[in-house]
């Protein structure tokens, strides 16, 4: 795909997890997200604060290989894990801050590393029903 020049350029993939350590290489070893050069355009903690970039590095990992896809995109790192754990509130307000600011970094798609039972078919009683809705007629694939 990337041979036929589909490389994400000018889009922005939301990475809803554990945060991303944007001082690595492969993400430009920014100072900060958002810095010339960093492929974290944003990055912001949607749980309780831990002061750090990526406490776990699932995020890290996960933004990495969507690079390694798409390795003209840029990411947005939401951290929406407060330790072990992401609570539907944190996760929805960042699905949110998705919907409302997809014009702004051209978001595409969220990736969603939440964990769960596993499901064959819609769950319109999910609490995140609505919120997912929202983002596909915002032009944005959920992934999870």
């Amino acid at each position: 795909v990337q041979a036929l020049g589909h490389t994400g350029a000018g889009t922005t993939v939301a990475v809803l997890d554990t945060g991303v350590d944007y001082t690595r290489a492969a993400f430009g070893s920014c100072a900060a997200a958002g810095d010339p050069g960093c492929a974290v355009v944003y990055a912001q903690d949607f749980a309780p604060d831990d002061a750090t970039p990526d406490a776990h590095g699932h995020g890290t990992n996960v933004a990495g290989t969507t690079l390694g896809v798409a390795p003209g995109a840029e990411i947005a790192a939401l951290d929406v894990f407060n330790g072990g754990s992401a609570s539907d509130s944190d996760v929805l307000a960042a699905v949110n801050w998705c919907v409302a600011n997809r014009a702004t970094y051209n978001i595409v798609a969220m990736n969603m590393s939440l964990g769960g039972g596993l499901t064959g078919s819609e769950c319109p009683d999910s609490p995140y029903a609505s919120a997912f809705i929202q983002a596909r007629e915002a032009g944005m694939l959920p992934v999870i």
